[in-house]
Order: C-alpha cells, then sequence, then structure tokens
C-alpha cells in the first residue's frame, strides 16, 4: 500500500512538475519575445518610455515567478523525497518484524511438535504403567481371595478342634 501511495503522490508531483515547466516554457518564451523588442528598440525604432518600462517590468515579474515556481518545485520534490525514505525506513522496519515474527513462530511450532512428541511418549507410558495395574489389582484380587480362603479354613479348624476337644 505505501509503495502505491508513494508511486501516486510521486505521479502527482511529476504531473505538476510538467505544468510548472511548461510555464517556465512559455514565459522563456515570452521572455525571448520581450529581448526582440528591446533588440529592435536599440536598433533605433522609436517606442515610448512608458512601454519600454511595462516590457521591463512583465520581465521581472515573469523572473520572479519562474523563481518562485522553481522554488515550489523543489519544495515538492524535497517533501516527496522525505516522505519516500520515511516510507523505506517504515517498510525496512515491518519486514525486520515479519522476520522475527515468522522466526518465532517456527520456534513456537517446533516446541509444540516436541510436546507433542513427550505427550505421546507420556501415553504410551501410561498404557504401559495401566497393564502393569491392573495385573496387580488382579493379583491383589486373588491375594484377598486366597486370604479370604485361608481365614475360613483357620476359622473351620479353630471351630472344630474347639468343639472337638
Amino acid at each position: 500500500q505505501s509503495y502505491e501511495g508513494l508511486e501516486r503522490k510521486l505521479k502527482e508531483v511529476f504531473t505538476e512538475r510538467a505544468g510548472i515547466l511548461r510555464q517556465l516554457s512559455k514565459t522563456s518564451n515570452e521572455l525571448d519575445s520581450i529581448k526582440g523588442n528591446l533588440k529592435t528598440l536599440k536598433n533605433g525604432e522609436r517606442v515610448p518610455k512608458k512601454d519600454v518600462q511595462r516590457i521591463l517590468e512583465l520581465s521581472q515579474k515573469q523572473r520572479e515567478e519562474m523563481k518562485s515556481l522553481q522554488a515550489a518545485l523543489q519544495k515538492q520534490l524535497d517533501e516527496a523525497t522525505e516522505k519516500a525514505e520515511k516510507q523505506q525506513a517504515t517498510i525496512n522496519f515491518l519486514k525486520t518484524e515479519m522476520e522475527r515474527k515468522s522466526k518465532i513462530i517456527k520456534d513456537l511450532q517446533q516446541e509444540n511438535k516436541s510436546l507433542k512428541n513427550k505427550l505421546l511418549s507420556g501415553n504410551k507410558l501410561c498404557g504401559i504403567h495401566a497393564e502393569e495395574s491392573k495385573k496387580i489389582q488382579a493379583q491383589l484380587k486373588e491375594l484377598r481371595y486366597g486370604k479370604k480362603d485361608l481365614i475360613f479354613k483357620v476359622r473351620g479348624k479353630l471351630f472344630s478342634s474347639f468343639f472337638l476337644e
């Protein structure tokens, strides 16, 4: 966007510059005409002093206008150059920021991948431990039933030995 804006602004400046140059050319032609009139005066043609004075005033006025137009053009060119430099600095900054953020994103993706692998490996370990836990629980059940069975047998023997005596 900034390139397009800058390009549009530069086109405007150059269009305005072309208009100023046309005006300068027109003024230059008028000055040439005035010079021609002055030469004819020198050659002996009589022109009233008032006309000569008016021609000299017009010539001075046109020179001042040319200087003013040239200064305005230079100012516009300087402003356009300054804006272009600022926009280039902004573009460079944004480019650097994009590169930095892209690196952060890649690092986060790598970390995410690593954590995913650790999670999968943890899930496998949990599965293994769950299987071992089931086996141990089954063994505990067997031991409880065996213990109960043993207790009943011992009670039965005690009971029978108590009554038999």
